[in-house]
């Protein structure tokens, strides 16, 4: 039985019928006379073994020639892309959310600041009112203390003016129930008052007859115009026995008494008189000259005492002025100093915004780096698959199997180290350590008047 002939594979893909004579190992394909005198002179295909197609009967070259890790380099590939890829994304999303923290803290800081400054509004306005009621409080005190220094001054004239006009006018017995009066008023031993003797005024005939009735005989007349604007007016009232005039002297307690006095507490006194004879001489005892200087003294003390009460009054205000000023000035210290550390707490919060931007952008550039790398080896993964011989496929595959494993190895140790950043803000204790906003203190110096108390205590005469 005649064997089948077998026909040429390049002349049939030609769709010539040409007999095959020769057999290609390579290529496995059967070969007409001519296409394998071709086969041999071509360059690329010079070296493929050429046997006689009978060799071939019964027999084949078939060898499986398909990469048997083929389908897992391309997954591994895969798998590396998507990583990467997933990569990149979240390492923009944690610069975005970076972003997003950071206005988020810068808003925390600006509340906080807002939180510290109502915190300070209100110890400010605290102080303030403090230093108003100090204020209202010392002002009240001024008033009154000038209006004590002016009655203090307006007694001393008056006083003054009241021994002048009885010592010109009055009698002795007036003058020195005075002096006695006004003795015990400066040296505070006493507040009693006194008055004095018929205090009438008399015509003509009355005066007359007031001469000379022998009770009356003593008494001082002057003339009615005297009294113009001028009181005689002594109070003669004792002060411990209602009723009762003072009427004597004791010379051993220096006082004036009544009746009920001398013979209750001064019993046992060895020179009691008769005011008309203890008066005797009254205009030109000592008594009088030492009471007119220590009245004189009294005069200038209490008019410097109104002028520094009044100095005084005029200086609350200004204190007031100066503590406000000095708490506006304070308060500016502290919102500088606030300023400061707010400028520095938002300063760090850039710092590191920047700081791991700069991270993360790093850490994208690296990541878009092997992504084009393995892009790039699954696009040409594609395209030998596609249009590349089985050698050229095979051999690209084994070429970048070790840089497939590389890829897969660092980026499974870069993953861990990766991180999500968070800014975050700790407000310091600031509020509820400032409980106050300092302190408004009272302060006092004694008066600058100068006042030396007198000696003399006792009339003399």
């Amino acid at each position: 039985m005649a064997s089948k002939m077998v026909m040429c594979d390049p002349c049939s893909r030609l769709n010539k019928s040409s007999e095959g004579l020769k057999y290609c190992t390579d290529c496995e394909d059967t070969l007409f006379t001519d296409c394998a005198a071709l086969h041999s002179a071509v360059k690329l295909l010079a070296s493929h073994h050429l046997v006689d197609v009978s060799v071939t009967t019964g027999n084949t070259f078939n060898i499986k020639k398909d990469c048997g890790d083929h389908e897992g380099c391309v997954t591994k590939i895969a798998l590396l892309l998507n990583a990467t890829k997933e990569l990149i994304v979240d390492r923009r999303e944690n610069k975005t959310r970076v972003k997003e923290i950071k206005a988020k803290v810068l808003k925390v800081i600006a509340k906080f600041r807002q939180d510290i400054n109502g915190h300070l509004d209100q110890l400010e306005k605290k102080l303030i009112y403090e230093v108003d009621t100090i204020d209202k409080t010392n002002r009240e005190k001024a008033r009154n203390d000038l209006a004590e220094a002016d009655k203090r001054q307006n007694d001393i004239i008056e006083m003054s003016q009241k021994v002048d006009f009885l010592t010109k006018h009055g009698s002795e017995s007036q003058l020195f129930i005075h002096l006695n009066t006004i003795t015990l008023r400066i040296f505070r031993r006493t507040k009693h008052g006194i008055k004095n003797y018929c205090e009438d005024a008399l015509c003509t005939d009355c005066t007359a007859l007031h001469s000379a009735v022998k009770l009356l005989a003593s008494h001082h007349l002057v003339d009615v115009s005297v009294t113009s604007g001028n009181t005689f007016n002594i109070k003669k009232d004792c002060n411990d026995h209602e009723g009762k005039y003072l009427e004597f002297f004791c010379s051993d307690h220096d006082c004036l008494i009544c009746r009920t006095c001398m013979a209750n507490t001064h019993r046992t006194c060895g020179k009691i008189q008769p005011i008309d004879v203890a008066a005797e001489g009254c205009r030109t005892s000592s008594m009088l000259e030492n009471v007119s200087k220590d009245i004189a003294s009294l005069l200038i003390s209490t008019k410097a005492l109104s002028e520094d009460r009044q100095k005084k009054k005029t200086s609350v205000g200004q204190s007031k002025a100066k503590v406000l000023k000095e708490i506006v000035k304070f308060r500016q210290k502290i919102n500088y100093h606030l300023d400061q550390l707010e400028n520095k707490c938002c300063s760090e919060v850039d710092i590191l915004e920047s700081t791991i931007s700069k991270t993360v952008d790093n850490e994208l550039s690296e990541a878009d780096k092997r992504q084009h790398v393995i892009q790039n080896i699954w696009e040409q993964v594609d395209f030998f698959t596609k249009h590349g011989s089985e050698s050229q496929l095979f051999i690209f595959l084994n070429t970048v199997k070790s840089d497939i494993s590389r890829q897969a190895v660092s980026l499974q140790d870069l993953i861990p180290s990766l991180e999500t950043n968070d800014i975050g803000f700790e407000p310091s204790n600031l509020i509820s350590v400032m409980k106050t906003f300092g302190s408004v203190t009272k302060t006092s110096i004694p008066c600058s008047v100068k006042y030396q108390h007198p000696n003399t205590c006792k009339p003399k005469h």
